[in-house]
């Protein structure tokens, strides 16, 4: 279960960072990035939601950690690198103190991707699923 407790820091940590960046400097994203329902699925075993489980929720939970592994990360719908960030949304080009700004915060936020996806790989690498036993 400590993994599933790291991997639950971490996405809420990026939902976090994001929220309140998207907030403060007015930004918007570059595309949406579904990891909510992945924190609820995580949320669900840890706190044995069992009532708010989906029937399959076996599948559906190893279906998202695949998702957000580095075999599927690198097609590019979860990359960390190329395909989320967060924009301006006036233009800011000439102001580089908000410009540095938004560099940092879009560096922060890939380093947690990064992380979310290296915590999933190692999930599905070890099979780290508690809920194996009771099959």
């Amino acid at each position: 279960m400590e993994k599933y407790l790291e991997l639950k820091k971490t996405i809420e940590n990026f939902l976090e960072v994001r929220k309140n960046s998207i907030q403060e400097m007015k930004l918007k994203e570059s595309n949406g990035l579904n990891i909510q329902y992945y924190l609820y699925l995580v949320n669900c075993l840890i706190y044995e939601q069992l009532e708010k489980i989906p029937k399959n929720f076996k599948d559906e939970l190893k279906e998202e950690i695949l998702n957000w592994t580095r075999y599927r990360a690198s097609y590019g719908k979860y990359d960390p690198l190329e395909d989320y960030n967060l924009l301006s949304v006036s233009y800011c080009w000439d102001d580089k103190e908000k410009m540095e700004k938004l560099r940092k915060i879009n560096v922060k936020l890939s380093e947690l991707i990064k992380d979310i996806i290296k915590i999933s790989t190692e999930i599905l690498e070890n099979k780290i699923y508690p809920f194996e036993d009771s099959e």
